[in-house]
């Protein structure tokens, strides 16, 4: 494995591209930072990336499988409002395809989506209000609208709890989707919202019973904002060397002697030390915020065991 200090940036932008495409998730951070800091034709050509629906694929042996993912990571970097709205395509098509790379993704939208202008908003507010089959990335952009009106004051915040709780409101929207919402309302208690947030307490349907009255009850008795994009947000620790070191660890495929000194001690020396709980980056796609807890409980992984990570 050669040392990141080592590995040179190239100067065309072409070639930077090429170099993310062949290092697939060896990716150092440096590259990626080195891209966010060019210009409006690296940006142009990220988004291309982005909009070509054939490059999310499932074919992880493919050379450029990673690609669409560093491109979303470096866009999420930049501040422009071009980055912030090919992001919104990015949740389209990663949602919508048969690659699982938007799985790296899940629960920090909002922190990618953080440093840009407040004119994205229309582009969420129309992925947020389409009813389609994806509901998934409707709940993604209901979390970075209220991530964005939560930074943006009281005022913008009161706005877009009173728009969530219209929805949980409304018979015409699918039980899952209002349940969605219910949780999204217990991460902001308030008092004028509890019965509807009560009345999605302990009701099964096909994705299990999202939180309890308990839940609810414990929400209202500490009447703290709570929202748990709080608790992702960083996603580009998939860069940092221990995270590509603990991928490739896990990977069957990896080969021992293609480190420096072909003992395997560059990976073992970097993870060994690192307390599995407090490792920064899964070895596989992680289990979404918003799907049934592993444990089988039944309840939302955000209100179950991710509560105990």
């Amino acid at each position: 494995m050669q040392p990141f200090a080592e590995i040179l940036v190239p100067a065309d932008d072409e070639e930077l591209i090429e170099l993310l495409e062949d290092m697939g998730d060896s990716v150092p951070r440096k590259l990626i930072d080195a891209a966010a800091l060019r210009g409006t034709e690296m940006e142009a050509m990220l988004i291309a990336i982005i909009q070509d629906e054939a490059r999310w694929h499932d074919d992880p042996d493919d050379a450029g499988y990673w690609l669409p993912l560093h491109a979303v990571m470096i866009l999420g970097l930049r501040e422009s409002e071009a980055a912030g709205l090919a992001l919104a395509e990015a949740l389209q098509v990663c949602t919508q395809s048969a690659s699982d790379l938007g799985d790296w993704f899940a629960g920090f939208w909002p922190a990618l989506l953080r440093n840009k202008p407040d004119s994205i908003n229309r582009a969420f507010q129309a992925l947020f209000r389409t009813r389609a089959d994806n509901e998934y990335c409707r709940i993604v952009s209901a979390d970075v609208l209220t991530a964005i009106a939560q930074r943006r004051g009281a005022a913008a915040l009161t706005g877009m709890l009173s728009q969530l709780a219209g929805v949980v409101a409304d018979p015409s929207e699918t039980l899952e989707f209002r349940q969605y919402m219910a949780m999204l309302l217990l991460d902001f208690p308030r008092e004028a919202y509890r019965p509807l947030i009560e009345s999605m307490a302990d009701v099964s349907s096909e994705v299990g019973v999202m939180y309890s009255m308990s839940d609810v009850e414990s929400a209202f008795d500490e009447m703290q904002d709570s929202p748990e994009w709080e608790q992702f947000t960083d996603p580009w620790q998939f860069y940092s060397e221990e995270s590509i070191a603990h991928r490739a660890e896990q990977d069957p495929d990896f080969d021992d002697e293609e480190d420096d000194d072909g003992d395997g001690e560059f990976v073992d020396t970097i993870v060994r030390d690192i307390p599995l709980g407090e490792r920064p980056l899964r070895p596989s796609p992680m289990i979404g915020r918003n799907d049934p807890c592993p444990c089988g409980s039944g309840k939302k992984y955000k209100k179950c065991c991710l509560l105990n990570t």
